[in-house]
């Protein structure tokens, strides 16, 4: 993953690292089983302003947490929009 971290740097996009789930699906975060978001949220705090395109600040994540999911900051800052829709009704909302 830290490949993939360095790469999507190297493009302008503002990476940051996310907790891992177990074999058995559960979050490697405190909240372990009863974790709502196994593996898509971010091991580090205030990481809208902690993302980062730095290759060392990427390396240290990725040597910490060597199993850490990618995640990446949308938004102005990154210059990247994410329109996520879930589920049927949502799909056809947006197609409407």
């Amino acid at each position: 993953m830290l490949y993939e971290a360095l790469r999507c740097a190297s493009v302008g996009l503002r990476v940051i690292p996310l907790y891992e789930v177990t074999d058995d699906l559960a979050c490697t975060c405190w909240r372990r089983e009863q974790c709502k978001q196994p593996g898509k949220h971010p091991r580090v705090d205030v990481w809208q302003e902690k993302a980062t395109t730095e290759e060392a600040t990427i390396r240290e994540w990725w040597t910490q947490w060597p199993r850490a999911g990618l995640g990446m900051a949308t938004g102005r800052a990154s210059g990247v929009w994410v329109l996520d829709l879930d589920g049927e009704e949502a799909i056809a909302w947006y197609a409407e």
